[in-house]
């Protein structure tokens, strides 16, 4: 926070009154969101975050709270970034977005458990993430002699042709987690509950006699397949 408001101070009065939208403080990307055309703020804010390195942050400087610039990264790429107020109203939002480099130290089950669409990019390359999830992406890759590089490049990727988003609660704020479930929950399970199901068979059948609440687990589940 010192960092940014030392930033802030310097470029405040150039970002009000309407200069380019990517400022660069001290190798911090700002974006001026006002100062674009209503067309390309969306593709401004997704390309500058895409050519952010995996630590990198950027800024988004803008009239209002920018909530569903949230969802929208949310939903398209996963959780791979943080998401940070720095100023909250009520003239300007500023909000530091950062882009995760935790694929270096996050287990397979850890990744999966954020964000269930990570699995088809792990089925491609057949690696388990049910009972060898305790294992983190380099580790696996190494025993099966993939390249680390391109399988943490697809988890980092925007998910396509998915409709479910990812469920890391633990950093969701009461307001965004209730409007996420109101918003797309329903939809999410509609996709993949068989597939949840399937698993939640396989771990009760290994693991439930070590396990026993494993077993009315899977039965709620079967019943709200049903």
């Amino acid at each position: 926070m010192v960092h940014y408001q030392s930033i802030q101070k310097k470029v405040e009065v150039k970002l009000e009154n309407q200069e380019p939208a990517t400022k660069h403080q001290n190798q911090e990307i700002i974006l001026n969101i006002p100062s674009l055309e209503p067309r390309l703020k969306h593709p401004t804010i997704s390309k500058t975050f895409d050519e952010l390195k995996g630590g990198e942050s950027f800024i988004i400087h803008n009239d209002h709270d920018p909530k569903p610039v949230y969802y929208q990264l949310l939903g398209e790429r996963g959780d791979v970034f943080t998401w940070e107020y720095l100023l909250q109203g009520p003239q300007w939002w500023d909000i530091r977005v950062t882009k995760r480099s935790a694929l270096e130290t996050e287990t397979i089950g850890q990744i999966v458990a954020k964000d269930l669409r990570k699995v088809e990019i792990f089925k491609k390359y057949g690696i388990d993430f049910c009972c060898g999830g305790r294992k983190t992406v380099r580790e696996v890759c190494a025993e099966k002699g993939i390249d680390h590089q391109i399988v943490e490049k697809e988890l980092q990727q925007p998910a396509q042709n998915l409709t479910g988003n990812q469920n890391n609660y633990n950093e969701w704020n009461i307001d965004f987690l209730a409007d996420f479930i109101v918003n797309t929950h329903h939809q999410y399970i509609k996709k993949y509950l068989p597939e949840i199901k399937g698993y939640a068979t396989k771990v009760a059948q290994v693991h439930g006699s070590q396990h026993p609440e494993l077993i009315p687990i899977l039965k709620l589940i079967k019943i709200n397949k049903n």
